[in-house]
């Protein structure tokens, strides 16, 4: 439960610096049971896949490239705590580039100590340095976040953003 806890308030986080918005398309690769679909609008047209579980839209091996999407066909995509369960995170992080349009959130345990055999992976900040130049750390919940914002509309991590947007996270959730 502890994961779902980390995940759910990456979520809030996210969501706090971008806000989906009606009639957009929202992808969350690693789903699990849906959990996160409760912060998207419902007249959103969300998009939930994982490995095992049946309640997903599109159930899929996250180790098999090309993930099922076109080029572009998200407006947002949420990968939560989830590339540190993937064999080959940096495909899946370049699947996931291409599938979205505007904004790619990721964050997965900063510094896992804990690799065993569902947690293939331990990143910090300098994991996919060559592929966005946006992170942060989150060190109260021992996270780090990437974000590739391909519009290149100003969405960014900066330190003391984060900070403001952690405090109206805060008020909202």
């Amino acid at each position: 439960m502890e994961e779902e806890k980390d995940c759910l308030g990456g979520m809030k986080r996210a969501l706090a610096m971008r806000p989906i918005k009606a009639g957009e398309n929202v992808l969350e690769l690693g789903c699990n049971n849906k959990t996160m679909k409760k912060f998207f609008l419902k007249d959103c047209n969300y998009v939930g896949v994982d490995n095992f579980n049946d309640s997903a839209d599109v159930k899929h091996d996250l180790n098999v490239f090309p993930y099922p999407f076109e080029n572009n066909s998200f407006d947002v995509i949420f990968c939560l705590q989830t590339l540190e369960h993937v064999e080959n995170p940096r495909c899946a992080m370049l699947n996931l580039i291409d599938a979205t349009q505007n904004l790619l959130i990721i964050g997965v345990p900063y510094r896992n100590r804990r690799p065993d055999e569902n947690h293939f992976w331990s990143f910090d900040e300098n994991d996919f340095s060559e592929l966005t130049d946006s992170y942060c750390l989150d060190k109260k919940q021992r996270n780090v976040y990437w974000l590739v914002d391909k519009q290149k509309k100003g969405f960014s991590f900066c330190k003391k953003r984060f900070r403001v947007l952690r405090k109206l996270a805060g008020k909202f959730f």
